[in-house]
């Protein structure tokens, strides 16, 4: 990036809050139209998969809602936040107060506790979509449903 090799998970913090502000600013659906065009595709290909969005933002939520997801928080302590993103070694951090960054107003379908290492986290979350499978009834393809809702789960970090 900029003629600097990016290693691992690094990442340019501040360029992220940027580019997600200027592309809703052109176009407010800009992500989240192709996020819908992704879900419903991988929905045609495997419709028993529970889909996971990974990295919601609170100027998505709506969107992400009405595409059947529900919402999962994720907490860790705050120190734990701060040691993993300093470990990540990112470019330049990412401004906690920006649009994209703001906690998410919104009542979680589940909390999830995230104070252990990468494998306990990886735990939980197969545990959540299990849970998921089971909750929800799969939706057939022809778009004619046997049950309520595609299974769908979407993270967040905060909610307020």
């Amino acid at each position: 990036m900029a003629g600097r090799p990016v290693l691992g998970h690094e990442q340019d913090g501040q360029l992220l809050n940027f580019l997600g502000s200027h592309l809703r600013q052109i176009n407010p659906h800009a992500l989240t139209e192709a996020f819908s065009r992704r879900v419903h595709h991988a929905e045609q290909v495997k419709p028993s998969a529970v889909q996971l969005c990974d990295d919601l933002r609170a100027p998505d939520a709506v969107a992400v809602t009405r595409l059947g997801f529900v919402l999962v928080e994720i907490t860790a302590p705050q120190e734990l936040r701060r040691a993993r993103k300093q470990a990540r070694a990112d470019l330049t951090p990412g401004d906690e107060q920006h649009l994209t960054e703001v906690p998410l107003e919104a009542t979680p379908w589940r909390r999830v506790e995230n104070h252990g290492d990468l494998e306990g986290l990886r735990e939980q979350a197969a545990q959540l979509a299990k849970e998921a499978q089971r909750f929800w009834p799969v939706q057939c393809n022809a778009g004619q449903r046997r049950g309520s809702t595609p299974r769908r789960v979407a993270v967040k970090a905060c909610f307020k």
